[in-house]
């Protein structure tokens, strides 16, 4: 863990971006996973 919070003091500016961006990311991952879910792995995406 101290390799992460080093990185979070070495960088603020790029982690409190990547940290504003990361909750839009995982939205559009869940709401567009049936349309490119389907066409990759049915099976799954069906049950």
């Amino acid at each position: 863990m101290p390799v992460v919070k080093r990185y979070f003091q070495r960088h603020p500016v790029r982690t409190r971006r990547a940290l504003e961006i990361l909750p839009g990311l995982i939205s559009w991952f869940l709401i567009l996973f049936p349309v490119w879910g389907s066409l990759l792995i049915p099976q799954v995406v069906a049950y």
